[in-house]
């Protein structure tokens, strides 16, 4: 375990007393005893009898504010990832009073142990065999500075989400982006620890489930401590890993994994995880995920990568097992090393004037631009790229395509700065206009023919045969390109049979009624074994 050393590096440097003040506080800086150089991404807490009050990570500068919550005798106490650590000797702090200290700390590398054979588990962290507790002790310290990090500094992260479809075997299938955004905190998180040790690490409401991952936060909490046991392993090229299982006595769904550290640099460097308490068909398929951690330049650690792999269920009464489906994503730093953000933000809306509300699962891409995300239920999207000036915004779905091809929206894009792009899908008066024009008649139908796969159909009849008191009336389009088609002269009032056709086979049939003078937009779709 990391030692912590009674010793005030270079001490003291000065004490300023402020009556302007809300409160006590410490001004630190951290510096290395051989070459002084500020020490970045270091755990300061600050120390009283009742235990550590606030705590902080030291910047690029070294330097970190702690605030006392009134006047006492304190301790200051830093730790660094692969470094033993330094407990400062007591000191007294005043109301209303900034104490200012440089400490210089020893560079006294960890060096973590080359495990051969694996170790008992020990339920315990506290009565864990030494090369248990040391290996903790440093995966804590980085787990500390990925919360810290998180609640302190709110880098600006960008985001990349997706989902990803695969095999039985494993294989991928599909996979796309489902967001892109810039967002300042946490790039993922899991429920509260109390709920997931209470409730399970799967938790099923209606007809969705919750697979949850293992965060920062729930690592360290002591619900997550108490109910599992812990076991130094070792590991691949130059890793060493502490292995960690549900408690014997755990009855709900929980996760079992290992958490790996860089031997050399006693850096965490991810976490694999699967679920365990599962039943059926669920149970020993691998279902579970990875989270992989990074130090920024700053100091600050980030969730850099992460998935989670759940079932891809059928929709029959048994649900059989499809493949699996994978979700997760990927954050990078989207500042300079002045803090200035270096994207440039677009986001809008696609609206559906058919059906009078937003348009969902619109594919939207700025041209030349390898990302592609999908707006969401409500028709909105945020896309974040690194670049900025003249560039073209392309909205791709059917709908968008009913009279031409989407043409590209031209944008200015300014780096730190979000740009809105709106597009919108042709009324029904707009289409009626357009096909209709010349034929316009008591009542009709604009639509579009898709695949089951969402491509248009084309080159195949749409046809509507219906009798009237003079006989039978056939009225025919046939789909274009673009699987659109127009029935412009139809009779209101009785039901009308509107049948998909290719040649004299009927492929499709469903049943409308019309009002005088209306036209109506319809979306036909084939069914699967058509495609």
């Amino acid at each position: 375990m990391s030692r912590c050393s009674g010793m005030l590096g270079a001490g003291l440097i000065g004490l300023v007393a402020t009556s302007a003040l809300p409160a006590q506080a410490v001004d630190l800086q951290v510096r290395e005893s051989a070459s002084h150089l500020p020490v970045a991404g270091a755990i300061v807490r600050l120390i009283g009898e009742a235990g550590v009050l606030s705590q902080g990570l030291t910047n690029e500068q070294g330097r970190v504010l702690l605030k006392g919550p009134g006047p006492g005798r304190y301790r200051i106490k830093v730790d660094r990832i692969g470094w033993t650590g330094l407990l400062t000797d007591p000191f007294d702090l005043s109301q209303a009073e900034l104490l200012k200290r440089d400490l210089v700390m020893a560079s006294t590398a960890i060096e973590l142990p080359a495990l051969v054979v694996t170790g008992k588990s020990a339920c315990n962290l506290s009565g864990a065999g030494i090369d248990t507790a040391l290996l903790w002790e440093e995966i804590r310290k980085a787990l500390t500075a990925n919360s810290l990090t998180l609640r302190q500094e709110r880098p600006p992260l960008h985001v990349r989400e997706f989902t990803r479809e695969l095999g039985l075997t494993g294989q991928v299938l599909r996979e796309w982006v489902t967001g892109s955004s810039v967002v300042r905190g946490r790039s993922f998180e899991s429920l509260p620890p109390a709920t997931l040790t209470a409730v399970g690490f799967v938790q099923s409401a209606e007809d969705s489930t919750t697979y949850a991952a293992p965060d920062a936060d729930l690592l360290l909490s002591d619900a997550f401590v108490g109910t599992h046991c812990f076991r130094a392993v070792p590991g691949p090229a130059g890793l060493v890993g502490l292995e960690f299982s549900p408690a014997p006595d755990r009855t709900v769904t929980d996760v079992r994994g290992t958490l790996w550290v860089d031997r050399g640099a006693g850096e965490l460097k991810f976490l694999e995880y699967i679920y365990t308490g599962l039943v059926g068909e669920l149970s020993g398929i691998g279902l579970g995920g990875r989270v992989e951690f990074r130090r920024l330049s700053t100091g600050a650690w980030i969730v850099s990568r992460w998935h989670t792999r759940m079932p891809h269920l059928g929709l029959a009464p048994r649900q059989p097992l499809l493949g699996f489906l994978e979700r997760g994503g990927s954050a990078e730093l989207a500042a300079r090393s002045d803090g200035v953000l270096n994207r440039s933000i677009i986001m809008g809306e696609v609206f559906d004037s058919l059906a009078g509300h937003g348009l969902a699962g619109v594919s939207v891409r700025v041209q030349g631009h390898r990302d592609s995300i999908f707006t969401d239920a409500a028709g909105r999207f945020e896309l974040a790229v690194p670049f900025s000036g003249d560039q073209l915004v392309v909205f791709s779905h059917p709908r968008l395509g009913l009279l031409r091809a989407a043409r590209p929206r031209p944008v200015l894009l300014s780096i730190g700065d979000t740009t809105r792009v709106d597009a919108a899908v042709p009324s029904v008066a707009t289409l009626v206009r357009v096909f209709c024009s010349s034929q316009r008649g008591r009542a009709g139908i604009v639509g579009i023919l898709l695949r089951d796969d969402g491509r248009p159909a084309a080159d195949l009849d749409v046809r509507v045969k219906w009798l009237t008191s003079g006989g039978s009336r056939d009225e025919r389009d046939r789909t274009g390109p673009r699987g659109t088609f127009a029935i412009c002269d139809l009779t209101p009032g009785p039901t009308l049979p509107v049948r998909v056709q290719d040649r004299f086979k009927v492929l499709l049939e469903q049943r409308i009624r019309l009002e005088p003078r209306e036209y109506r937009w319809i979306e036909l779709r084939l069914p699967p074994e058509l495609n």
